[in-house]
């Protein structure tokens, strides 16, 4: 019981810390209400696999690089989904997001 709640713990971190920045892609890029309901899909798949990949790590089933190299895999895969459910204008304005996004992280 002690690992569920760690993990239902982790879960919601990993879901708190991520939900915003997503619903603020999602409004930058103008996903129709069904496309977002998709989009709420994914996010849920993608932080249930992150919050497997991260207990795994903590429980000593994976090393370090085998996280990253989980994590990195779930990541492509989502990426690729959540690009597909879009439009080109999306896309465009997708890439826009994420260009902004690299362009503030670095000066911080």
């Amino acid at each position: 019981a002690d690992n569920i709640d760690k993990r239902v713990d982790l879960h919601r971190s990993l879901r708190e810390r991520s939900i915003g920045p997503f619903e603020q892609m999602c409004e930058f890029i103008e996903l129709s209400s069904g496309q977002r309901e998709q989009a709420m899909e994914l996010f849920e798949s993608r932080i249930e696999q992150m919050s497997q990949i991260f207990m795994a790590s903590r429980e000593g089933k994976l090393n370090q690089k085998e996280m990253q190299e989980k994590l990195k895999k779930s990541y492509i895969r989502h990426s690729k989904d959540f690009v597909n459910i879009l439009n080109s204008q999306q896309r465009d304005k997708l890439k826009l997001w994420e260009k902004e996004r690299s362009e503030k992280s670095a000066k911080s």
